[in-house]
């Protein structure tokens, strides 16, 4: 019999910090009384359509010839919208082509904001989707040495996918949280993503750290193994008590959850005073390329991504971007592939996805391109 593991309990908090976040964890919620698609559309509107806005974005990127550089983020937007809109009048069979073009542009909008020497003179998708046939798990994505996809990718992640990476799509969907029900209920497996809650702490010794809050989708999932015999963390026991007063936690959701405690410590800015910000960069330098910052409401601020096979990072973002790849693909070139995929099980997780992820992706691009994480709501 395995015995379980005993964790030490966490320093006991004199004081706390847990309802405001400094950057990147600090979102602000604004709701509305029309479509979140529509607010997220507008707000990109706001660089591609008024000139001197998307000038100003894109001169606070390093680009010394915005005026130049902002026909070229409109004709972006302006496509990328298009494709959506148009994609949003097709049946989910053919949708996802236009889809994907609708991202694509999207992406290279975000290659363009962030770097000044982007070119796309030549550039092809850089992906290219296998020749798998059935169930989904039979089914790849291909990634080239170059393309949209490799400099969108660098522009999100500080790594590179390794030279003719094959990405599953049955994995890339473990990334998905849309389909996370359905993913589970298919036994395709467990969630790769675990959502989080940062705070700030001042222990006995008068010196603060970092603890988190991280979820489990479901009970078979495991710790992310970023958390686990970490140099940067260690996981903690967290009493009842103090999972409800620092992160407002009922007792039987908190038996659910793994707290961690950074290892760094931190001196007070002043008495009882936490330094916000130097915990936060220590959490966002441990975790590197496994974090993302959740675009929704509710109470988790971030998702920490397990690595594919390979050690590849990923993140949903991404995700959504190559699963959308892969069914356009199929849509023009293999429909019969895609039908044959929809008279099995598999029907149910893939009508979800194409429904269900394009508004997440848009979440996650108009925060991407401009650096702000504004959460919309319905009023």
């Amino acid at each position: 019999m395995v015995k379980p593991i005993a964790f030490r309990n966490a320093r006991a908090p004199q004081a706390y910090v847990s309802h405001t976040a400094p950057r990147p964890f600090h979102r602000t919620e604004l709701s509305t009384s029309g479509t979140v698609r529509d607010e997220l559309f507008g707000s990109l509107d706001l660089y591609s359509e008024v000139k001197v806005i998307g000038r100003r974005l894109l001169s606070s990127n390093g680009h010394t010839a915005p005026s130049k550089a902002q026909a070229q983020l409109q004709a972006y937007l302006r496509q990328g919208k298009a494709f959506f809109q148009a994609a949003e009048l097709l049946d989910y069979r053919a949708s996802p082509l236009s889809y994907y073009y609708s991202f694509m542009n999207l992406a290279k909008a975000c290659a363009l904001v962030r770097d000044p020497k982007f070119n796309d003179a030549n550039l092809h998708h850089g992906l290219s989707a296998g020749a798998g046939t059935g169930a989904l798990r039979n089914h790849d994505v291909l990634v080239r040495s170059a393309g949209v996809f490799q400099i969108f990718y660098q522009s999100i992640l500080a790594g590179s996918l390794p030279r003719s990476s094959r990405l599953n799509v049955a994995k890339l969907l473990g990334y998905v949280s849309d389909v996370s029900h359905e993913y589970h209920t298919l036994k395709f497996g467990t969630s790769r993503v675990h959502n989080g809650r940062m705070a700030g702490v001042i222990g006995g010794n008068q010196q603060a750290h970092g603890l988190l809050a991280v979820g489990a989708t479901y009970k078979e999932q495991k710790p992310p193994p970023v958390l686990v015999r970490s140099k940067h963390f260690e996981v903690v026991q967290l009493g009842a008590i103090h999972a409800s007063n620092i992160f407002a936690l009922p007792a039987d959701q908190a038996r659910g959850m793994l707290f961690v405690e950074t290892k760094k410590t931190f001196p007070p800015v002043r008495a009882g005073t936490l330094p916000m910000k130097d915990i936060a960069e220590e959490i966002v330098a441990a975790l590197g390329d496994s974090l993302s910052i959740n675009p929704f409401s509710g109470p988790w601020q971030f998702a920490i991504n397990e690595t594919m096979p390979g050690r590849i990072a990923m993140q949903e973002v991404l995700a959504i971007y190559l699963v959308m790849f892969y069914l356009g693909s199929l849509v023009r070139y293999r429909p019969w592939i895609l039908e044959a995929m929809l008279d099995k099980k598999e029907a149910w997780i893939v009508e979800r996805f194409v429904k269900t992820t394009p508004l997440t992706f848009l979440r996650y691009m108009r925060n991407i391109i401009d650096g702000q994480n504004l959460v919309y709501v319905l009023r």
